[in-house]
């Protein structure tokens, strides 16, 4: 069945339901690619289902979930496992008030990139210069196909964008986004 959702998270009140719950964990189907932004979309719902059954424990509902969808590269299928999340309260919570910082001002954060230097730091290890390197090459890559006008507009010199600092900064923010995503993600 459906898993019916009433979370009160910081001020901000998530209704709704979840579907597509099976003994063996959440499962999702796409035809976009994995890595892209599917990924963090299903990851928050991810979140939420662990929220609510940290909350509300229910027997036979899973705390895994599953994602299937085309290769990141070429062709095939690939499946995106996200791992039960022990402290999903306090990252969904973290997602929600940098949401609310988005409303008052543009903050630092492009996916494509911002994931490109999360992936640099926290799964090769690379210190912040190499990490921004990373993201560089990522944004200038997306900019040869097509400027995004919407960053450009609020960050229209790329260094103001991925050499912001602080805890509203580009690499803090990919961090903050991105590190409990991948902490808890594994593909094969």
């Amino acid at each position: 069945d459906a898993l019916p959702i009433a979370l009160d998270l910081g001020g901000v009140r998530l209704t709704g339901s979840l579907h597509g719950l099976w003994p063996n964990g959440h499962l999702l189907a796409s035809y976009s690619r994995v890595g892209r932004r599917f990924d963090l979309e299903h990851f928050i719902r991810h979140l939420v289902l662990n929220c609510a059954l940290q909350r509300e424990p229910r027997t036979g509902y899973p705390r895994t979930s599953r994602l299937v969808a085309r290769c990141a590269e070429g062709d095939g299928v690939a499946q995106v496992e996200f791992a039960p999340v022990n402290n999903a309260e306090a990252v969904l919570g973290t997602l929600i008030g940098l949401m609310r910082e988005s409303r008052h001002a543009a903050l630092p954060f492009v996916f494509d990139p911002s994931r490109a230097y999360a992936l640099a730091r926290l799964e090769d290890g690379s210190d912040p210069a190499a990490a921004l390197a990373e993201a560089q090459k990522v944004f200038d890559k997306q900019a040869r196909l097509g400027p995004d006008a919407y960053v450009a507009l609020c960050f229209p010199n790329v260094e103001d964008l991925l050499h912001a600092e602080g805890p509203l900064g580009f690499g803090a923010l990919a961090e903050a986004v991105f590190g409990p995503l991948l902490a808890c993600r594994s593909e094969t």
